[in-house]
């Protein structure tokens, strides 16, 4: 790290072609440098970093690629740079592709980069250039020259300043000098502005809340509303064509001062109101905010909010290119995949062992072809298909209704024949020639290309369906309103195509429960819908009698053994079943109902005889993964089994003999865990696999890593401190891998086993993201009530965040303890579909994995065994909260609501009830609340089978605790949790004189999945109204269609 003697501040210029560049000034005397790849694996940065030059001379330092008015291309590196210099030193910067972060105090500040972020803490004076990122500034003593084409955030302008932006907002706290701004696409909000305004926006609101000067406004389409100071007297001049103007002052046009306003909308409102003069702000040291001041969520923080709720719902529209999905061809040696894009889709294909990525076709020329064949207009942004095969030297795809084959030579495109269509609802056989379906309670086989069908099956009955999911995880409500009459039926193919794998699930004598619908879709009476569904202690669940059928012949071989238990879906759906390499046997794995024993067992698909390979016991429950949807880590080889054990604490690989079932040996060893079985090479005797404990600062990230069979010559792939998400090719010559960390956007890349970077797929863009105002959230660790176990979390600062300012906060809870509620990737996960629009509200959010979840030792998972009701730790919550608010006086612990949705829902009514001096405000959406109601797999499974336990864990049995405010929602229709778990708490509620508030959603099920942006927008509301102590705006979210690729993998 290169360092220079620089007692005085200095001037420096940091000049790159790609990538993130850091200035932190401070109080000393020499300037260091820091420059290094933004991936030391990808030889690009590498290159990328050593090629930068670093220069001091006469006060001056340099920091420069030589290529940066040349090298513009994505195959050049990104490198990240860091300076350390003095205070009051002027600092100047250009790159091609990147962001600049400016902190501490410095002189000016000259930043210019087409695409990417930039923050200053503060400066003298700035001029800041970005045609593709957000600026924030927190304050600038002169003058400032302000230009982006996202969000731009001011806290204090000093001077007289321009602000302009081609693609979002304009937030400024106080402007001391003359002020122009300029926004195409947003609203202009000036909180205080004490000299002259001149503010322009064709589509958004202008928003001054208090004038200190002259002011000439104009919108389009937006409204205008101006706050002048009591004895100050306005000369107005107000026109509007569509709204009305509207002086609320009480004596308008009588003060010691007169300010003149000239604002003109064709579409909405002009108002002025009286408001109280603010005391001018300390510059510029401070902002403008003191600590305690109201703070509001506005239309602009809920327009965020709901950009973010979006962003599960609809991939692509803030984050570009964060995920990979691909669709292999030639054998798994070459594949394509297509990208969401804001204005619609692209298309790429790949070649890893020639490390080629390329456009699939010239997106342009192929809509020019396909406008001419079809006769309509065809967007190149937005193909009108979302699938191709390629064929050939063309490719071929549907769209218009049509089937279409593309010429790529030529781009000519024509009408063609489609393949016969596949069995609707089926499953067919890799060769393509059989497939299977259900009708009714039994199977059918079907000869597609012949039109041939035949019966597999015709024992079925109600109660006794082959190839299904248990009722209770199934569905039904999702089913009826995406009008499918069930799912496709449940069977594993075997390797040759000829027999299937599958279950009678077996469910006659469970309990019926019954849910009713108030309003059905044909306008009827309520209908009354009956459901299987299994209670702890009940005598009666489901279970799963194992069946091979040859699909050809129509006979049928049935497991030789006890059925199985089904705590939660099919055996076969969770991968706890499923076929030999050679197709000569059917392994599966098997459970007691008090979970405590794993056994693998060998099925003779022939015969149906079953036989007992090895078996594992223990004081708790016993997983082949310490996630509930989880793939069994376990691995069964030519002679060999792979077997997953925390026998020591820690998840590890064992190594058994398949015939005998003796151990032969440990595999894997330490205090991390193994996460995924990715590959084994019997011939080098090697497994590939994930594993998790393994980065110093975050036991969650997961690191690809090999070793011996025999235990020896453990190395990591990805010897790096990110987190890397795996996807498998069907050959075994390559995997996908997607790396990143929570402020970290992913970039996926193909590798070989050695860790080589074959091909780089995709950097994820977060420019849009980043233009909502959203800022990366920040991992911590703390330390748990205990005092001594380290605990991890996610904290995201509110929209527009000032560190003056004093912010209530949000607890957003899930508790497990079958998953974990902070993912430690950049994609937040359904489980952090909250945390992000509530911060966007205004709202500080935390989110963490207290103890009790997996992810880590088998003692820390098994916290919340036979303890369910403080699965995830509430107390730890507190804890954290506490230790966080320490060093972050911002965060106001006067104010802390809880929210969460189911288990979510269940936690943070919980922490109203079990904390009620701590937690003011909570939210509850779709709440497990009584544990005696629940399903029976997931009680039993993680709260053991003890009545007394679940009497504790039991939210109405403590409903007389409530201090705070509370809100309960839960859809009629949630057949997963029922409505009965809130009505009862609401019950319990109203015997004890409380109040609260009760939302039940008419036809609504678990996810709200068609009401979904209502009913979070009550929500909001509900935390403004009674955590900020101040009225919603009116706007209200438009309704939320999921993506047609999320509906299709739903019911995949």
């Amino acid at each position: 790290m290169p360092t220079f003697d620089t007692p005085e501040p200095i001037r420096a210029t940091v000049d790159i072609v790609f990538g993130e560049v850091r200035f932190v000034a401070g109080d000393r005397a020499d300037t260091a440098v820091e420059v290094r790849p933004a991936d030391p694996a990808w030889d690009p940065d590498v290159r990328a970093a050593e090629q930068v030059a670093v220069a001091f001379a006469d006060g001056r330092l340099t920091v420069r690629h030589p290529q940066l008015r040349t090298a513009f291309t994505t195959e050049y590196g990104t490198v990240a740079v860091r300076v350390e210099l003095p205070a009051g030193s002027d600092v100047r910067g250009e790159t091609a592709r990147g962001g600049y972060r400016v902190e501490g105090a410095v002189g000016s500040c000259r930043l210019k980069t087409p695409s990417g972020d930039i923050r200053v803490e503060r400066a003298a004076a700035v001029r800041l250039r970005t045609t593709g990122g957000a600026i924030s500034v927190g304050s600038v003593a002169g003058q400032a020259d302000i230009s982006g084409n996202g969000d731009i955030r001011v806290t204090r302008l000093g001077g007289g300043a321009e602000v302009k932006t081609m693609g979002g907002g304009v937030w400024i706290g106080e402007a001391a000098g003359d002020l122009r701004v300029n926004s195409a696409n947003g609203p202009i909000t000036v909180d205080v502005a004490r000299a002259a305004v001149n503010a322009k926006t064709p589509t958004g609101d202008i928003r001054l809340g208090e004038l200190g000067g002259d002011a000439d406004l104009y919108t389009t389409l937006g409204a205008v509303e101006v706050g002048v100071p009591h004895h100050t007297a306005a000369d107005v001049d107000a026109r509007t064509s569509a709204g009305r103007v509207r002086d609320t002052r009480t004596t308008p046009g009588h003060g010691a001062r007169t300010v003149r306003v000239r604002a003109r909308s064709h579409g909405g409102d002009i108002v002025l109101r009286a408001v109280a003069p603010t005391p001018s702000s300390p510059a510029p040291a401070g902002t403008h905010t003191r600590k305690g001041t109201t703070h509001m969520s506005t239309t602009e923080n809920y327009q965020a909010a709901e950009r973010l709720l979006r962003r599960m719902a609809r991939p692509g529209e803030l984050v570009v290119g964060d995920k990979v999905s691909p669709r292999w061809i030639d054998a798994g040696t070459r594949f394509w995949y297509g990208v969401n894009t804001p204005t619609g889709r692209r298309f790429v294909l790949v070649d890893p062992a020639a490390g080629t990525r390329e456009p699939a076709f010239d997106h342009a020329r192929l809509a020019d072809a396909l406008a001419a064949a079809a006769g309509q207009p065809v967007d190149p942004e937005a193909l009108p298909f979302r699938a191709i095969e390629p064929a050939g030297t063309g490719v071929e795809f549907d769209a218009f209704g049509e089937h279409w084959r593309c010429d790529l030579a030529t781009y000519t495109c024509e009408r063609a024949e489609a393949a016969p269509p596949g069995v609707p609802l089926a499953i067919p056989s890799p060769d393509g020639k059989l497939a299977v379906s259900r009708r009714g309670n039994d199977l059918w086989g079907h000869a597609p290309a012949e039109g041939r069908e035949w019966a597999l099956t015709a024992d079925g009955e109600p109660g006794r369906a082959y190839a299904t999911n248990p009722e209770a995880v199934g569905n039904p409500t999702l089913l009826r309103k995406f009008g499918l009459p069930y799912l496709p039926p449940i069977v594993a193919w075997s390797p040759d195509s000829t027999r299937v794998l599958t279950h009678v699930t077996d469910e006659r004598e469970v309990r019926q429960t019954h849910l009713v619908e108030a309003r059905p879709a044909d306008g009827g009476a309520p209908a009354l819908h009956a459901q299987r569904y299994a209670y702890p202690g009940d005598e009666n669940v489901p279970r799963a009698e194992l069946v091979v059928l040859d699909v050809a012949a129509g006979t049928v071989v049935r497991a030789q053994a006890e059925p199985l238990h089904m705590p939660q879906a099919s055996p076969i759906a969770l991968q706890w079943a499923w076929w030999s390499a050679d197709g000569s046997a059917v392994y599966y794995l098997s459970q007691p109902r008090d979970q405590r024993t794993l056994t693998l067992n060998r099925l003779d698909p022939a015969t149906g005889e079953v036989t007992a390979v090895l078996s594992e016991s223990g004081d708790t429950r016993v997983e082949p993964n310490q996630w509930m949807s989880g793939a069994p880590i376990v691995r069964v080889l030519a002679e060999e089994v792979l077997w997953y054990s925390q026998r020591d604490g820690w998840g590890h690989l064992y190594r058994y003999d398949l015939r005998t079932g003796a151990e032969l040996g440990r595999v894997t060893s330490g205090e991390w865990a193994v996460r995924e079985i990715l590959h084994v090479d019997e011939a080098e005797r090697t497994v590939y696999f994930t594993a998790s404990g393994l980065v110093a600062d975050d036991p969650y990230r997961r690191t690809v890593c090999r070793i011996g069979l025999d235990g020896s010559g453990f190395a990591r792939i990805t010897d790096d401190d990110l987190d890397h998400v795996v996807t498998l090719a069907p050959t075994t010559t390559y995997f996908i891998d997607s790396a990143s960390t929570v402020d970290t956007p992913p970039v996926t890349r193909v590798r070989d086993w050695t860790g080589r970077v074959l091909v780089e797929l995709e950097r994820a863009d977060i420019t849009a993201l980043t233009a909502t105002g959203w800022t990366a959230p920040e991992r911590f660790c703390v330390k748990a009530a205990d005092g001594e176990t380290d605990i991890y979390g996610v904290l995201y600062r509110p929209r527009g965040f000032d560190p003056a300012k004093s912010y209530p906060v949000v607890d957003n809870l899930y508790p497990g303890p079958q998953v974990n509620r902070v993912e430690p990737g950049f994609d937040p996960g359904g489980m952090g579909l909250d945390a992000e629009p509530i911060a966007a509200l205004g709202f500080v959010v935390v989110a963490l994995d207290g103890r009790g979840t997996p992810g880590r030792s088998k003692s820390f998972h098994d916290a919340s065994y036979g303890n369910l009701g403080d699965a995830g730790g509430l107390d730890d919550h507190v804890a954290a909260l506490r230790q966080l608010a320490q060093s972050r006086p911002w965060m106001d612990l006067d104010r802390v609501g809880a929210f969460g949705h189911s288990g979510g829902g269940y936690a943070a009514a919980r922490a109203m009830l079990t904390f009620p001096e701590f937690f003011k405000v909570g939210v509850a959406l779709s709440g497990s609340h009584e544990p005696r109601i629940f399903t029976h797999g997931f009680v039993e499974t993680y709260d053991g089978a003890d009545p007394e336990s679940w009497a504790r864990s039991s939210n109405p049995d403590i409903a007389d605790r409530l201090a705070g405010k509370l809100l309960l929602v839960h859809g009629e229709m949630d057949d997963q949790v029922h409505p009965q778990h809130t009505l009862r708490l609401a019950d319990r509620l109203l015997a004890a004189g409380k109040d609260f508030e009760v939302l039940i959603v008419p036809g609504a099920e678990h996810i709200f999945i068609d009401c979904l942006a209502y009913v979070r927008t009550r929500c909001w509301d509900f935390l403004v109204r009674e955590l900020m102590a101040t009225n919603p705006p009116t706007y209200r979210p438009s309704p939320i269609l999921l993506d047609p690729e999320l509906l299709s993998e739903m019911f995949a």
